[in-house]
């Protein structure tokens, strides 16, 4: 949820922590509340997934938004769902030892 002036406490957690690793900032840091604790994080690698705003999602910020590679996709069609589950209940269910009905579930 956002503040008062638009920020969001986990977005900027997270945008202090890239920003500091991602060589803007020297110090590869944020400081632990209310402890001050400082803890160092290196090589951070963050990857994520997100919907359009709406519902309770809130637009990213550019500050947090700009250190990402972003890109969209569009819904898959039914077709291409049908044959994702197909695939994973032939191939898969099978390895991890599931009943025979499970298996089926794929063949149909």
């Amino acid at each position: 949820q956002k503040e008062m002036y638009g920020a969001q406490p986990p977005v900027e957690l997270l945008r202090m922590i890239v920003d500091r690793c991602d060589g803007f900032v020297d110090t590869g840091g944020v400081y632990r509340r209310p402890s001050l604790e400082y803890n160092t994080y290196e090589d951070v690698h963050i990857v994520a997934a997100g919907g359009i705003p709406g519902g309770g999602r809130s637009q990213l910020s550019t500050r947090f938004s700009r250190h990402f590679g972003l890109f969209s996709l569009e819904s898959p069609s039914e077709g291409v769902m049908l044959r994702i589950f197909a695939t994973f209940f032939s191939t898969f269910m099978p390895r991890i030892g599931h009943s025979q009905n499970m298996q089926q579930i794929g063949n149909q």
